[in-house]
């Protein structure tokens, strides 16, 4: 189940984002009059909660967490900058996904009677991609990715420096007052 080595990690990783790239270019080879709920709004769906690219990312996520072995921890942290680093670049703020999109309401979407939940989900994905700078121009769009990528970065770094924090917290019995018994035990 759980990567066993570095090189191991780098693989798994380099596989998921080989796999969403081809899922991406499939939803992108789609012509606009051909577009539908299901190869355009589901697709966009279904790719972003992938579970391979989730279940890699807590993979890797615990393993920089909890592993003994500092190469581990490395390829941990390596590979979840890159999914993430990924994710922002080619999922969140793929201006040509958004544009697919877009196509389908355009196209498409008159032409099928959607559900209360499809129209709610193509909504909520038209305001991810407003909040992701997707209708600013380009130069805003590059500085919403960088501040996305560096907001991931940071919070990576921050997670990989909980577990090697060795500060020890010592109370006084009378500063625990009001805890549980099993608390303080």
């Amino acid at each position: 189940l759980f990567p066993k080595t570095a090189a191991e990690i780098e693989q798994r990783t380099q596989d998921v984002i080989a796999d969403v790239r081809t899922r991406i270019d499939h939803i992108l080879a789609i012509a606009p009059q051909d577009r539908t709920f299901l190869n355009t709004a589901k697709a966009l769906d279904d790719l972003e909660s992938y579970s391979a690219i989730c279940a890699i990312s807590s993979m890797v996520l615990l393993l920089e967490l909890v592993s003994r072995d500092k190469a581990i921890r490395d390829a941990a942290h390596a590979a979840l900058l890159a999914l993430q680093n990924f994710s922002v670049d080619t999922i969140s703020h793929n201006v040509a996904l958004y544009k697919a999109l877009r196509e389908y309401i355009e196209y498409g979407m008159q032409h099928e009677q959607l559900t209360a939940d499809q129209q709610y989900y193509i909504e909520e994905r038209l305001k991810e991609y407003h909040r992701a700078g997707l209708d600013f121009e380009e130069e805003k769009q590059l500085m919403v990715k960088a501040l996305k990528k560096e907001l991931a970065e940071l919070t990576t770094q921050f997670d990989a420096n909980i577990p090697q924090d060795s500060t020890i917290l010592l109370f006084e019995p009378s500063q625990l007052a009001g805890l549980d018994q099993d608390v303080i035990d």
